[in-house]
C-alpha cells in the first residue's frame, strides 16, 4: 500500500503531465479507457513503470487494469495494444540496464519551470540517497559536481538554484 504523501505526490506528478488536475484515483478512473490511454502518452518512458507499479499497489490497482483491459471497440484495442508493447519494451530495456533512478522519473526536465511543483518534491528529493541524488543530477542537469554521503540538503540547494536560472 502507498502511503498518503507518496499518493498525493503521485497524484501531483500526474496533474503536471496531464495538464489538469487529478486529485483522487476515482479521477482517473473516470477519464474511463481512452482518458486512461491519454494519459499514459504523455508520461515520459523513463517514468511509466513506477506510475504502473504505483497503480498496481493502489487500493483500486485491479480495478485500473480490468478497466483497460475490458469490452474495448477496435480503436481502443488498438490503442491498449499499443500502450502494452510499449511498456513491455521499456519493462525489457530496464533488465539489461541500471536500476531505474525515481527522481529522473519524478522530477523530469519538462517540469524544472513549474516551481510549486518542483518545491513540493522537496521532501522525496531528501529522502533519495546521495548515489540517486547525484545520479539524477548528472543526468537530469548536466551537474559535474559530485555531493558527499549526508549532504542531501546541500544537493537540494544546488538544485533549486539550477532550476531558478532556467
Amino acid at each position: 500500500m502507498i502511503s498518503d504523501d507518496d499518493m498525493k505526490a503521485f497524484l501531483g506528478y500526474l496533474s503536471v503531465i496531464n495538464g489538469k488536475p487529478i486529485r483522487s484515483l476515482d479521477d482517473i478512473m473516470t477519464m474511463g479507457t481512452g482518458g486512461f490511454l491519454d494519459l499514459t502518452q504523455k508520461i515520459p518512458d523513463e517514468a511509466l513503470p513506477i506510475v504502473i507499479s504505483v497503480l498496481k499497489r493502489s487500493r483500486r490497482g485491479g480495478e485500473f487494469f480490468h478497466k483497460l483491459t475490458g469490452d474495448l471497440d477496435a480503436e481502443s484495442a488498438a490503442r491498449e495494444k499499443s500502450f502494452f508493447q510499449r511498456y513491455m519494451n521499456i519493462i525489457l530495456e530496464q533488465e539489461d540496464s541500471k536500476i531505474l533512478n525515481p527522481l529522473i522519473a519524478y522530477l523530469p526536465p519538462g517540469c524544472f519551470d513549474d516551481l510549486a511543483f518542483i518545491q513540493s518534491r522537496q521532501t522525496f528529493f531528501l529522502r533519495q540517497s546521495i548515489d540517486t541524488i547525484n545520479d539524477f543530477l548528472q543526468v537530469s542537469c548536466e551537474c559535474t559536481k559530485t555531493f558527499a554521503p549526508d549532504r542531501q540538503e546541500e544537493a537540494w540547494l544546488w538544485f533549486w538554484n539550477y532550476v531558478l536560472t532556467k
